[in-house]
């Protein structure tokens, strides 16, 4: 799993960005490539065990 952001955001660690979530309920959000997938699943648990509220963008996966 890969964790990453723009430069430009704040949070320059978990830590931070769970701390920065808490304060912006609601208006972060992340990409994965689907519902139920492993990065959707693991960001869920990271909202449950943190009290955070981040919005999920899933993205179709890309054909090759």
């Amino acid at each position: 799993m890969c964790l990453a952001a723009s430069a430009s955001f704040p949070p320059n660690s978990v830590k931070e960005l769970i701390e920065y979530a808490k304060r912006n309920p609601g208006k972060l959000f992340y990409g994965t490539t689907g519902i139920g997938g492993a990065a959707h699943l693991a960001m869920e648990q990271i909202t449950l065990l943190t009290g955070t509220k981040m919005e999920h963008v899933p993205f179709k996966e890309a054909l090759l």
